[in-house]
């Protein structure tokens, strides 16, 4: 067919093929992207409430109001059931799935009387908050997901009361944020599962209450810090608390005037990357207590101060720490057992009781051998009453053991024993009285190990009324001193007995009420004893024994200060060529009727100096009623 033109009309146009000059393929334009819109969809079926997120960046505001009513905001739209109002009798169920989601649970005296508030705030950067009072009598229950979560329920002007309240942020290296305040629920369980910065926070503004157990824990191995800081939480009706704490770079957990009826234990992981802390303060926890941290690669801390343990146990517990692990009673009162254990294998240890009550005494333990140094610590701030007896260890260590004592008060029936152990050391430190005065109402035993450093033992301004006395025992190498009395009066009720080992001994005792002396060197090594050598009075009421090694010794009594030695004195020494002096103010009983005393030299060269003011019928030569009391001196003065 041909048109006007004389062409087939049926005939398809063909045109040439441009192709650019340049001889690239044409880039086509793309259309431009539409961010999706914000809808939320609503289901409202025999009385249940269901929102599910469109996926974008999802807002919703729920109020609530005291009629079981629900009304939905939104700056987006509502498809469904619309926004409402709606009457609750069952579930309310927020399902926001992706998307960097607002949630906001609001009302004014709002309450659901049946049914549960469930909220899902899928991934994404999501905010949870409620405003205004809200009661719901069933439970409370949000999900988190992978991305930045804050969930915070309650504030200063907001109250939120509900059945059990159960709160996971979900996972992620993302930070998590858990906050309660103005709660009160039965039971509590919150989950921190991310990796990022992970913070757990209660009644950080305004105090909550629950009735039931809460549990928290930090599931996100390396994490980069684990926080919990519980303040005015408390927990009653025999709820417990349990903390826990996974592997992370820092773990730190703070209760503040809060108080737990039942058990506490708080367990936090290895900290990776400097610390582990756990500080108890004001709070009064009514069951038992277990305070544990893992390793550090710095520091471990466990401190409680003015706070009152009502529970028959108290466990605190330091893994190993390369710089430092430290247990710190300030102002606190224990009804139970203590036992405080430091594990460090290369840092500093320490144990301090600065001041507080332990009612079923307790055991303090500074317990790898390898760290830099031990030290326990007792009154440091103020008076320590120890109803039991107190074991202290300290193992051994590559620089100092050191025990320092002041203000303390033991008591109890059969009971009041003290035990200090140190294992070996580069050098060994016992001191008790150095500031302010004890009372140790059971006995006194110090027992330092073998060990190639010196040892010193200084017991000043120190009570001991137990029925056996106080022991000390220097067991192997390294030579030791020990002083009793040489700043302040002592006084042992009963034996003062102290063996030394192979090292070189000191022992000076110059103001002191002894009930009976009992020195044995059992090693060797030259001893140097002095007693009342200095200003100060020394009496010892039962029977005094010396008895030293096979080494050169000096037994010096009353030349300067009083010694008062009101039964028996056997002075024996071995091997040696040693010395023995009697100065004129050893005026005692027996050195006067001359029948209580034994002086025995021993073999080599030994120098007896006597003084005719202590010694009755002392004269040179001796005559013979006292050559069978003075013996083995070649050289008499």
């Amino acid at each position: 067919m041909l048109n006007l033109f004389g062409k087939n009309a049926f005939a398809r146009k063909r045109q040439a093929k441009v192709m650019p000059i340049d001889g690239i393929s044409r880039i086509e334009t793309l259309e431009d992207r539409v961010v999706l819109a914000s809808q939320i969809g609503v289901a409202f079926s025999n009385g249940n409430l269901t929102l599910t997120g469109s996926g974008a960046a999802d807002d919703v505001v729920v109020t609530i109001t005291g009629s079981n009513s629900v009304t939905l905001t939104s700056s987006g739209t509502f498809t469904g059931a619309g926004a409402g109002p709606f009457i609750v009798t069952g579930n309310l169920n927020v399902n926001m799935g992706n998307g960097n989601d607002v949630v906001t649970i609001t009302g004014a005296a709002g309450s659901l009387d049946s049914g549960n508030l469930n909220i899902d705030l899928g991934t994404g950067d999501d905010t949870l908050t409620t405003t205004g009072a809200l009661t719901f009598t069933g439970n409370v229950s949000v999900l988190g997901g992978t991305g930045v979560d804050s969930i915070t329920l309650g504030s200063a002007t907001s109250a939120v009361s509900a059945y059990d309240v159960s709160i996971d942020s979900g996972t992620g290296a993302t930070a998590k944020t858990i906050v309660l305040n103005s709660v009160t629920a039965h039971n509590v369980t919150l989950t921190n599962g991310g990796t990022g910065v992970q913070a757990v926070t209660l009644g950080s503004t305004t105090a909550n209450s629950f009735s039931g157990n809460v549990k928290i824990t930090s599931t996100g191995v390396g994490a980069t810090s684990n926080t919990v800081a519980l303040t005015n939480s408390p927990i009653t009706l025999g709820g417990n608390l349990s903390i826990t704490n996974a592997n992370a770079l820092t773990n730190s957990v703070s209760l503040t005037t809060s108080n737990v009826s039942g058990t506490t234990s708080i367990v936090n992981g290895n900290a990776t990357g400097t610390l582990n802390n756990v500080a108890v303060t004001g709070s009064t926890l009514t069951g038992n207590v277990t305070v544990k941290n893992g390793s550090a690669n710095t520091t471990n801390a466990i401190s409680l101060t003015g706070s009152t343990l009502s529970g028959k146990s108290a466990s605190f517990a330091n893994g190993s720490a390369v710089t430092s692990d430290t247990i710190t009673l300030t102002t606190t009162t224990i009804a139970g057992s203590v036992s405080a254990t430091n594990s460090s294998a290369t840092g500093a240890n320490s144990i301090i009781v600065a001041s507080g009550t332990l009612n079923l005494g307790g055991t303090l333990s500074n317990a790898v051998a390898g760290a830099a140094s031990n030290t326990v610590t007792i009154g440091s701030t103020g008076a320590v009453a120890v109803v039991g007896n107190l074991a202290i260890t300290n193992a051994a260590s590559t620089t100092t053991n050191n025990v320092n004592i002041d203000q303390l008060t033991t008591s109890g029936t059969k009971l009041g024993d003290v035990t200090i152990n140190n294992g070996a050391s580069a050098a060994t430190n016992v001191v008790l009285g150095a500031t302010a005065a004890n009372t140790i109402g059971g006995n006194l035993t110090v027992r330092n190990q073998a060990t190639t450093g010196a040892k010193t033992t200084s017991v000043n301004q120190t009570t001991v009324n137990g029925t056996t006395g106080f022991y000390l025992f220097n067991v192997g190498g390294g030579n030791s001193v020990t002083n009793i009395g040489t700043s302040a009066a002592t006084v042992v009720a009963n034996v003062f007995k102290q063996e030394d080992g192979s090292g070189s001994a000191t022992l000076n005792i110059q103001a002191a009420t002894l009930g009976s002396l009992n020195y044995l060197d059992v090693g060797g090594g030259a001893d140097v004893i002095n007693i009342a050598t200095a200003a100060g009075t020394t009496t010892v009421n039962g029977v005094t024994r010396i008895t030293t090694g096979a080494a050169s010794d000096t037994v010096t009594i009353g030349t300067v200060g009083t010694a008062f030695f009101n039964d028996s004195v056997f002075i024996s020494l071995a091997a040696g060529n040693d010395t023995l002096t009697i100065g004129a103010n050893a005026a005692s009983p027996a050195f006067s009727t001359a029948n209580k005393f034994q002086f025995d030299g021993g073999a080599g060269v030994d120098v007896g100096n006597f003084s005719v003011l202590s010694i009755a019928d002392f004269t040179n030569p001796l005559p013979g009623k006292l050559k069978s009391k003075i013996t083995g001196f070649e050289n008499i003065t």
